[in-house]
């Protein structure tokens, strides 16, 4: 999982501690993180964090995707979406929205009279 942040965006709690944490995806499942943070520049950080397992353990891929799966979820409901993801992630980021039409709705319910909403 490779995500950007810019400063600023991660306070004292940051949303990070999903990542571990004693009650985290990785803690649950019983991961060990092998953060690497790159520095982009002095206003952006790249984050990959690696998980260690064996694989001819049987039922441990699935395990590791079911731990990658719920990391991804937790960032992604906490607004950090990762920049570059797998085939198998795209599934789990939201649906686009339509802003357009959101704004005009909350301009014609602002600007015009109640009379004229419909």
């Amino acid at each position: 999982m490779v995500m950007m942040l810019k400063k600023g965006v991660v306070g004292s709690t940051g949303g990070l501690e999903h990542l571990g944490g004693h009650q985290g995806p990785l803690a649950k499942h019983e991961f060990e993180p092998i953060p690497i943070i790159g520095c982009i520049s002095e206003r952006v950080i790249c984050i990959n964090v690696d998980t260690t397992y064996d694989r001819e353990v049987t039922g441990e891929d699935e395990h590791t995707l079911e731990c990658h799966d719920e990391m991804l979820k937790g960032l992604i409901n906490r607004s950090y979406v990762p920049y570059h993801c797998g085939i198998r992630s795209v599934a789990l980021h939201p649906e686009p929205e339509d802003a357009h039409g959101k704004l005009v709705g909350m301009l014609q319910k602002t600007i015009l009279p109640p009379s004229a909403n419909h």
